[in-house]
């Protein structure tokens, strides 16, 4: 149902997904917290019976998410705790929706699509002027990112490609984040990324944000180094000196800087395999 929702050319077809995937979901959180299975949980915990290997795992997993369902809250806080999560999802679906229902494109001319190839330019809808229109679809996007020599053009679209769902999402995303606080804060967690961390190998916030900094720390030689390559490989793809001017620690150049990384590690890999071949033969 998600992937009708996400890829059906027929709206009709993906509206009726984005409704179904919220009925789905508000069905699935009243199953869930069913209290009887809970109760049939605890009954056999009382039993205190041995358990091991995966058994052992399979029930502590299983008591650790019904606290994080919230069973053991009072009923207040647990028919609240029901609400804001039925509410969240319905968020989240929405804010999927809107990015995948987002309409919007550039009008480039053909000098600016220098780099890109014929196919490409071919399948593109024109102006009236004889322009061309690249739209903010995903595959348009990362194909003009990857190959167009023009920084301004590459610029001006990925500033409307981050603007998918348009200032909906703005609001929805504040909700969003607001909600899942929420969520975190009424099952006793300090905040969200405590609450989402607990189950994976971090186990909380403060694990991954000590991470990080030691990683930024021992990455700090690897990042001025990938600098450096970055403005020689900027040297051998710009086009127009002034266009790139300023360009070339943007976000916005990695794909184009990529691609030309992959053309030119493939252009010595071939030239190596050649060589490899001819010494083999005259050997």
């Amino acid at each position: 149902i998600e992937i009708l929702g996400e890829v059906s050319p027929d709206k009709k077809i993906r509206e009726a997904a984005h409704k179904a995937i919220k009925y789905i979901g508000d069905v699935v959180v009243d199953i869930e917290y069913d209290p009887a299975v809970y109760q049939a949980v605890k009954e056999y915990l009382a039993k205190k019976e041995k358990v091991t290997g995966p058994d052992a795992k399979l029930l502590k997993d299983m008591v650790l998410g019904y606290r994080r369902m919230g069973f053991d809250l009072p009923s207040t806080k647990q028919r609240q705790l029901k609400q804001t999560i039925k509410e969240l999802q319905k968020n989240e679906n929405d804010f999927s929706k809107n990015i995948n229902d987002y309409k919007a494109h550039i009008e480039v001319t053909r000098e600016e699509l220098v780099g890109l190839p014929e196919t490409f330019i071919a399948r593109l809808e024109r102006t009236k002027k004889r322009n061309y229109l690249v739209s903010v679809n995903r595959a348009d996007y990362i194909s003009f990112m990857e190959n167009a020599q023009n920084a301004s053009k590459r610029k001006t679209l990925w500033d409307v490609y981050m603007q998918k769902g348009g200032q909906k999402n703005i609001k929805l995303l504040q909700s969003i984040i607001q909600l899942r606080n929420q969520r975190a804060r009424l099952l006793g967690y300090v905040h969200y990324a405590d609450y989402r961390t607990e189950v994976r190998m971090a186990k909380n916030a403060k694990t991954v944000m000590n991470f990080l900094a030691e990683t930024m720390k021992k990455l700090a030689r690897g990042v001025a180094d990938d600098g450096r390559r970055n403005r020689r490989v900027d040297r051998t793809i710009a086009r127009d000196k002034k266009a790139h001017a300023g360009s070339s620690t943007l976000r916005l150049d990695g794909d184009l800087r990529r691609r030309a990384r992959r053309e030119r590690c493939h252009d010595l890999r071939l030239r190596a395999s050649v060589s490899s071949v001819y010494l083999a033969t005259v050997r």
